[in-house]
């Protein structure tokens, strides 16, 4: 029996384990177009969705699962009368498809935020360009920001002087 050999153990938890942390990574980069994890910068990485250091983590972890855990966890749940285990696998099967529906959802939710930053991120390179077409408005800003950190900036009413100074590098553009 695979459950008594040790090596077995590991290199069947090994394998399950990686190919399952593959096709999952495959599947949640189709689905939700980010990429959860990354294994790229690892040696003997798959796609970068597996490597081999991970997959002898999981045989290891495979091996501490069926010898140290598992033994205590089945003896406990053998212990449960039969009609009890029926209702706690029905109440803990909805409460999972619940759970699983909702990451669902958070994860797209997720995706629709990465593409939110993206946008954001161009409009900040757009506006840093503008700043470096006037100098004397970015030349206050960086003065202004490491004086006034933590701080309130003025109104705008304040700001009269760089407003010419900004007024008469536009002209001259």
């Amino acid at each position: 029996a695979v459950r008594e050999n040790l090596p077995l153990i590991f290199l069947f938890g090994m394998a399950a384990a990686s190919v399952l942390e593959y096709f999952t990574g495959v599947g949640m980069e189709k689905i939700f177009h980010v990429r959860y994890w990354d294994y790229s910068n690892q040696k003997f990485n798959l796609n970068g969705h597996i490597c081999l250091t991970s997959s002898l983590a999981w045989g290891f972890f495979s091996v501490l699962l069926v010898r140290v855990i598992h033994p205590p966890v089945e003896t406990a749940v053998l212990s449960i009368p039969a009609t009890t285990a029926e209702v706690v696998t029905v109440v803990l099967s909805i409460l999972v498809a619940g759970d699983v529906t909702q990451s669902f959802h958070e994860a797209l939710d997720l995706k629709e935020t990465l593409i939110r930053l993206s946008e954001s991120n161009e409009h900040i390179r757009r506006l840093q360009k503008r700043l470096e077409v006037h100098p004397p408005l970015r030349n206050w800003i960086m003065k202004n920001s490491r004086r006034n950190s933590g701080k309130n900036l003025p109104e705008k009413e304040n700001f009269s002087g760089i407003w010419k100074n900004t007024a008469r590098c536009s002209s001259s553009v």
